[in-house]
């Protein structure tokens, strides 16, 4: 990967769509719906080492189910085609993606992911508890199917404001080496 990065050069187009309804100062305050779309794409007309092109495609919805009740949901894609170097592959595992696995333990060319989250807020305070769910396959140069994998995990999460949160996952996928993961985040991405 090393390698890559210091002899080769990358030239490329990047675009992106984004649609977002959320409050930014206060993003569970009412439903709303956010969706982006990334393209890039390298090539050697553009002095580039490389020819790919990668593309993301990422909804989040948030449901006010009452007051104090809310369910988040997103779903992500992500693809290529050509050669994609290292440091462009798709991660997950870890913090925003698949909760309860090691920090960017899984890397390929092409994934999807799911994340689920029901919030329930403290009546009267800036606090809010969330049961997570987590789930994702991702391949390496080949395609998604029956044959990966799927990766899931199941976790809490404790929220003070709308920014502050501390969670805790577990994998779903084995039975050895799946103990809990503790996360502290102190802006909201989802």
């Amino acid at each position: 990967g090393i390698e890559e990065i210091d002899t080769t050069a990358n030239a490329g187009l990047h675009f992106l769509v984004d649609y977002d309804t959320r409050d930014s100062d206060d993003p569970f305050s009412k439903s709303a719906v956010a969706l982006t779309g990334e393209f890039e794409w390298s090539s050697p007309d553009l002095n580039s080492d490389f020819d790919y092109r990668r593309y993301t495609l990422n909804l989040r919805r948030y449901q006010k189910l009452n007051r104090h009740t809310m369910l988040l949901a997103r779903v992500m894609y992500g693809g290529s085609d050509g050669y994609l170097p290292m440091y462009k592959r798709f991660f997950l595992g870890g913090l925003n993606t698949l909760r309860g696995y090691f920090t960017k333990e899984y890397m390929g060319t092409r994934f999807w992911m799911g994340n689920a989250e029901y919030r329930f807020s403290f009546p009267h305070s800036d606090l809010a508890l969330s049961v997570l769910y987590d789930v994702g396959q991702i391949a390496n140069d080949r395609k998604l199917n029956d044959q990966v994998d799927i990766k899931q995990s199941l976790g809490l999460a404790l929220y003070v404001g709308s920014d502050t949160r501390i969670s805790v996952a577990r994998r779903l996928d084995r039975s050895y080496d799946n103990g809990p993961r503790l996360y502290a985040r102190l802006s909201h991405v989802f």
